[in-house]
């Protein structure tokens, strides 16, 4: 459980993406701020050629766009139906790129190797559990190369709350894995998307610069 009362287990954020990779997909289309924003701040540092680390990419949205800049991208994300939408989404795009479903948590046993670029923009807003986030973290950060970028998004601390102030409080009586739901406090729900202005972007240069 975390801190809201609320069981998102691995299980639980694999089926939601699974049965709604479209809708994630069709996300940065009906709010293009979030990709418009990141790209720009991103598009600053990442060249033609730079190998590109897409954590927890879902569908393929970021990957798809590197691939497109001539970047060699590397896709893992937790639900294969993302994966499998991401395959077809990178065909229409007339790229190809390596993708794979895995757990965030699980790097180290995928042979991945090192990277310029290592996004995690997606598992830090499920992870419930701090001693995960912190893995999920290192784990990235061993997969950048000296001098290379680690790029991250997260839910703030206090998102639910002003999402509650704004929209009235979230209540559900259906169960979570189990679990009766009361409220979304500060926490993010599968079916429950808390606005991009409560979130944060963060990128840091590791080591000592490159080239």
């Amino acid at each position: 459980l975390d801190n809201g009362g609320i069981l998102m287990s691995t299980d639980t954020v694999k089926k939601y993406y699974d049965e709604n990779a479209g809708k994630e997909w069709e996300r940065l289309e009906t709010h293009p701020f979030e990709f418009i924003f990141t790209t720009y701040m991103m598009d600053k540092y990442i060249r033609g050629g730079d190998r590109i680390l897409d954590i927890g990419g879902g569908p393929g949205r970021y990957s798809i766009y590197y691939a497109k800049k001539n970047c060699d991208v590397t896709l893992v994300d937790l639900s294969p139906g993302n994966i499998a939408l991401a395959k077809e989404k990178a065909a229409e795009s007339h790229v190809d790129f390596k993708m794979a479903a895995g757990n965030c948590l699980d790097l180290d046993a995928m042979g991945l190797g090192l990277y310029d670029h290592v996004f995690l923009m997606g598992p830090l807003y499920h992870l419930t559990d701090k001693a995960d986030r912190k893995r999920a973290v290192q784990l990235a950060l061993e997969h950048l190369k000296p001098g290379g970028i680690f790029y991250c998004s997260f839910i703030l601390d206090f998102a639910g709350l002003i999402y509650d102030l704004k929209n009235g409080f979230l209540w559900s009586s259906s169960p979570v894995s189990g679990v009766t739901v009361e409220r979304a406090a500060c926490r993010r729900r599968p079916d429950v998307r808390v606005p991009i202005r409560f979130g944060a972007f963060a990128l840091r240069r590791i080591g000592s610069q490159r080239r």
